[in-house]
């Protein structure tokens, strides 16, 4: 389906950007690589086709194309907060805890600066859950707590956070 949607609508961004994402989901990178690499000789970039290339970089233990990523989304600022969190989650991944817990300071701070309240506390939500998934279970519930202070009529927060307190009720 998205194939024909590229060839119908092949000036538009999304039909990539999603075939793009369910070809990494399924693992088959080369495929995602060359999708990703359609759209840009198309002359069509934005910063979920920069997290899909982080992802790739990621799975392929590619530090130089990450950080070629990451630089990217620095020179993006209204987007700078989604690197900063791909980035957290990467640290904490490799269990590097204090790194990640930068991270996601910093991309909070990040979307607050591009007003965007809401992905900041999305956030704090993610931080939350990667915190009880390890067993910290005060951090879970502090970081739950940040979310919903700083966007609480966002029902995708609202739900994160109650999944983070249940597992963190646990302990």
């Amino acid at each position: 389906m998205m194939r024909q949607a590229q060839q119908l609508y092949p000036e538009r961004i999304g039909p990539y950007e999603a075939l793009a994402n369910y070809l990494l989901a399924l693992q088959r990178l080369d495929e995602a690589r060359q999708t990703i690499r359609e759209a840009r000789e198309r002359k069509l970039d934005d910063f979920i086709l920069h997290s899909a290339l982080y992802g790739l970089a990621f799975l392929a233990a590619d530090s130089s194309a990450a950080a070629q990523e990451q630089k990217w989304f620095a020179d993006h600022p209204a987007v700078e907060n989604f690197g900063l969190s791909l980035d957290s989650d990467s640290g904490a991944y490799a269990g590097r805890l204090s790194k990640a817990r930068e991270r996601t300071r910093q991309a909070v701070d990040s979307a607050i600066r591009a007003d965007s309240k809401e992905n900041g506390a999305v956030w704090w939500e993610n931080a939350a859950l990667r915190e009880a998934a390890f067993g910290n279970y005060r951090e879970a519930k502090q970081g739950a707590a940040e979310g919903l202070k700083l966007y609480p009529a966002s029902q995708g927060v609202q739900v994160e956070a109650a999944l983070a307190y249940a597992m963190a009720a646990q302990f």
